[in-house]
C-alpha cells in the first residue's frame, strides 16, 4: 500500500526550517560525534554538511550497549 501510494503520488518532503539552523550550529560546535536516532535528520544533515560531521546513527551505538 505504501509503494502504491509513492508512485501515485511521488516522494514525500521530508525537510524542514528547522534542519539549516541545526546544521550550521553542528558545524560551528565541531563535535567529535553526533549520533542520530532519526534516519530523514541523519541522511539531510550529511547532505546539507557533505561530509563534514561525524555523523552515526543512534540505532547501532545503542544495539552495542546490550
Amino acid at each position: 500500500m505504501i509503494l502504491w501510494k509513492s508512485v501515485r503520488n511521488g516522494g514525500s518532503h521530508t525537510w524542514t526550517d528547522a534542519l539549516f539552523p541545526l546544521s550550521a550550529d553542528l558545524m560551528a560546535m565541531r563535535p567529535a560525534a553526533v549520533y542520530c536516532a532519526d534516519w530523514d535528520i541523519f541522511e539531510s544533515l550529511r547532505l546539507l554538511d557533505r561530509g563534514a560531521l561525524p555523523l552515526f546513527s543512534g540505532w547501532t551505538r545503542l544495539q552495542r550497549r546490550t
